[in-house]
């Protein structure tokens, strides 16, 4: 990378090393990124392009994916796709989308679940929601 030098009128030339080991280490770099960004039909075609190995990794990925959708509305499609048995993360996003398109008693009870999800899982729930 080129980059114009302050008063002195030099051009000097930066690596970015380090950043391209790292996204070259993350398989999922692009579409976390695009999703951050808000490019979401980027974000669900690199999550789809991407293969991926271990169960993590892949959990991660579809967690990308579908938030993307979410953000897009497509929340038939999240429901539809994710069901009771779906890891904990991507049942987590499900009660998301519940809850986005749930009146005020649907509302509360995705809120109810997701404590429920997260009890089951041994995590930590705040009674201050």
């Amino acid at each position: 990378v080129y980059i114009w030098g302050g008063g002195s009128g030099e051009i000097q030339q930066w690596t970015l090393a380090a950043s391209s080991e790292a996204m070259a280490d993350d398989p999922l770099f692009d579409a976390r990124n695009h999703f951050h960004l808000g490019l979401y039909q980027s974000a669900i075609n690199d999550a789809m392009n991407t293969t991926v190995s271990g169960d993590s990794v892949r959990v991660e990925r579809d967690c990308i994916m579908y938030r993307a959708y979410i953000e897009q509305g497509n929340l038939a499609v999240v429901q539809g796709e994710i069901n009771d048995g779906s890891p904990p993360a991507l049942r987590a996003i499900r009660l998301l989308a519940v809850y986005k398109q749930a009146d005020d008693a649907g509302k509360q009870a995705a809120i109810a679940s997701l404590r429920g999800l997260l009890a089951d899982t041994g995590a930590a729930v705040s009674e201050e929601a």
